[in-house]
Formats: C-alpha cells, sequence, structure tokens
C-alpha cells in the first residue's frame, strides 16, 4: 500500500462522518528540514485534493526537532504542549513521520491519543513488534521519497 492510498482511505473514513476533520501531523524532525518540507508538501497536495473534491479538512503540524534534540530531551515538554493545544476528541487522526514521531505517539497514546487511527510512515527497521499491543494503527515501513530527498540534499551540496 502506498502513502496516497492510505491516506485517501484515511479521508474516506473520515468524509463518511459529518463536518470538518481535524488531522495532527507530527513530525520528527524541524521546519526548513528537506524531509520535513517534502513530505508536508506532498501531504498539503493530498488534502487539498480532498478539500476540492468537497472534505473539510484542517491540518495541525506539530514538530518534535528530533535530530536538534534527540528523545527524551522534549518529551515532557512536546507532551505537555499537545496535551494543552488538543485535548481530548479535539482531533480526529494523527499523521506520524519517521522513527522519533511513531515512538512518541506510541509512548504517549494513552495519554494524547487514545482511540484515535494513527496512520505512521518512514519507519526504518520496521517490525509488527513496534506495534504491539496497539489498535487502530496502520502505515507503510517506509518512505518512497527519502531516497529523492536525501538525493536533493547530495545534489545541493556539490
Amino acid at each position: 500500500m502506498n502513502l496516497f492510498t492510505l491516506i485517501a482511505s484515511l479521508l474516506l473514513l473520515l468524509a463518511s462522518e459529518a463536518g470538518a476533520k481535524d488531522i495532527l501531523l507530527l513530525l520528527s524532525y524541524h521546519p526548513g528540514h528537506p524531509m520535513e518540507e517534502h513530505f508536508t508538501a506532498g501531504i498539503n497536495q493530498t488534502f487539498d485534493s480532498a478539500r476540492f473534491a468537497g472534505a473539510s479538512i484542517n491540518t495541525h503540524i506539530e514538530y518534535l526537532d528530533g535530530k536538534r534534540f534527540p528523545p527524551p530531551v522534549l518529551d515532557s515538554l512536546h507532551r505537555d504542549v499537545l496535551k494543552k493545544l488538543y485535548p481530548p476528541k479535539s482531533l480526529d487522526a494523527v499523521i506520524v513521520e519517521d522513527n522519533i514521531a511513531l515512538d512518541f505517539a506510541l509512548k504517549n497514546r494513552l495519554e494524547l491519543f487514545a482511540n484515535l487511527p494513527i496512520i505512521f510512515l518512514g519507519i526504518d527497521d520496521y517490525s509488527d513488534s513496534l506495534l504491539q499491543g496497539n489498535h487502530n494503527i496502520s502505515g507503510i515501513d517506509g518512505f518512497p521519497a527519502t531516497k529523492f530527498a536525501k538525493s536533493i540534499c547530495h545534489c545541493r551540496s556539490e
């Protein structure tokens, strides 16, 4: 299953319920990181297509800044901020990108994202044991654009 099929499936599921949908994009790194820029551009393009088709989607983006401050340095701060910004029942789904965001979402799921669908992508060294004991979670273990983003960074550095 590719990323766009997964997100389209999520949108169809959410569209079956009335009202605007609030989706949190939980990103592992910081604004301006090439992978984050490419990812958010792709997600926004997908959501723009859904909006054009009549869906009402509000996206919220949160960056965990895991490259500059590796976990668990800011974990408690992120948890407290997300708890205040997104009280229970304020979100309809969470999309996490890369291992740092998935690990954070799973570790804090009961407190922050209980019963929400979680969609993951870009997970390195994925195995089913990562999701053991979790429900309502799906995704793809790689992100096809990762190699593309890395190649862009490599070309820019030359």
